[in-house]
């Protein structure tokens, strides 16, 4: 019994994820892509700067609270959500015309510019252990949380675009489907904030 409800529940997950592809695969990944492109340049442009930086010019003040010891993992997380939330809200809300999808392509860009930015400084700045769990913990979860983010952005255009054609929704329950995966992608902030406590137990600044 238990390995059918297993098979059942991989075959369902399999076929969510199928679907979630076919209809909003291409949109979601040209989203990130505007993302990781702020990324490429932010990393491009500060690692030069490097020798006449220091820890401190991190603009990611939170981040940098959080280093320092003079927070803890709940208020960066508290810190991150209610930016995550003003995305979410301004994606759902105020996304009404191509004018508006270019600014939030351009919001995207510029906070995939930062996170390039903080991320090479950070990683400059540490010793190797917590170097070793930098690469690893802030990557993987920053490219889901925004992968998560990309694919919100690309279901809330596509109901928009429906609303536009026909007046009313095609029968797809889409808010529904926005706060499943609003909330998978908090459920990731916070575990990414949590592990951010592995660099803690080793960071030195140098």
């Amino acid at each position: 019994m238990a390995r059918s409800n297993y098979y059942r529940v991989k075959y369902q997950i399999n076929d969510i994820c199928s679907n979630l592809w076919r209809m909003y695969g291409i949109k979601t990944l040209i989203i990130f892509a505007v993302f990781i492109l702020g990324v490429v340049i932010g990393i491009v442009i500060t690692s030069p700067l490097i020798p006449d930086l220091s820890i401190d010019n991190m603009s990611d003040t939170a981040m940098l609270s959080f280093l320092c010891r003079d927070s803890n993992f709940l208020s960066l997380f508290i810190s991150y959500l209610i930016v995550y939330l003003l995305l979410i809200l301004y994606s759902m809300f105020i996304n009404r015309n191509i004018v508006l999808y270019v600014i939030n392509l351009i919001i995207l860009f510029f906070f995939g510019y930062v996170w390039g930015c903080n991320f090479i400084i950070l990683i400059s700045f540490i010793n190797f252990l917590a170097f070793v769990f930098a690469i690893i913990i802030i990557p993987v979860f920053n490219i889901l949380i925004v992968l998560l983010y990309s694919l919100i952005l690309a279901i809330v255009w596509k109901k928009n675009m429906v609303v536009r054609k026909y007046g009313c929704y095609d029968g797809f329950n889409y808010q529904r489907l926005i706060v499943i995966l609003g909330i998978l992608d908090v459920i990731l902030l916070f575990l990414y904030c949590l592990s951010l406590n592995l660099i803690i137990c080793f960071y030195i600044t140098t």
